[in-house]
């Protein structure tokens, strides 16, 4: 990870003398400062998203858990899902009947072998009854309004719509203090 944001930083810095402007998130653009990328005119553009369309659909709220936290992610290591498996086996102690909603897709190789690690890790952690994956969800209302929290333990994010979906459904979320998830939440709504 350390390799790569070295040779992401250096080539934005090959880059940025090739460009008179770069648009960029507010914690993108502290990154760049930090770094000493400069030269350039930054375009500061504000995540922002329009009201979400709250679908109706078959579901029926009874098929839900009872008790969950949920995490809306695809199946990738930067999501970090790992960490929060651990930490949620943890949790598992003392709550043995919480579950572990998962919602997110493996589309590509890499992503497929993602989600085969978190399914060992599940089972390594003994907790393939309390961890739940699901995919192709078209309406997620139900799940963000009746989870317990939303998690994201991401390494890195462009624009988090899960946050996002969550905060529009007053979900309490828990998320990592990364680019793109500063964008969106704070301490006022969230915990970091």
């Amino acid at each position: 990870r350390a390799v790569k944001n070295m040779v992401s930083i250096l080539l934005e810095k090959c880059f940025s003398r090739l460009t008179t402007q770069v648009v960029v998130s507010n914690s993108e653009l502290k990154k760049g400062l930090k770094h000493k990328i400069s030269g350039i005119n930054y375009a500061v553009i504000n995540n922002c998203i329009h009201k979400i369309n709250d679908q109706k659909g078959a579901l029926s709220e009874n098929d839900l858990p009872s008790d969950y936290i949920l995490c809306v992610s695809r199946f990738d290591p930067i999501k970090n899902i790992e960490l929060l498996v651990n930490a949620f086996s943890k949790i598992c102690i003392k709550f043995s009947n919480l579950k572990l909603l998962i919602i997110g897709d493996a589309v590509n190789k890499y992503e497929v072998e993602y989600y085969k690690k978190i399914m060992d890790l599940c089972n390594q952690l003994n907790l393939s009854e309390n961890v739940i994956i699901k995919s192709k969800i078209t309406n997620m209302m139900p799940y963000y309004k009746n989870a317990r929290m939303l998690v994201s333990t991401s390494l890195g994010e462009g624009l988090p719509l899960s946050l996002i979906e969550g905060l529009y459904y007053e979900t309490p979320i828990i998320a990592s203090n990364v680019s793109g998830n500063k964008d969106v939440v704070n301490s006022k709504c969230a915990i970091l």
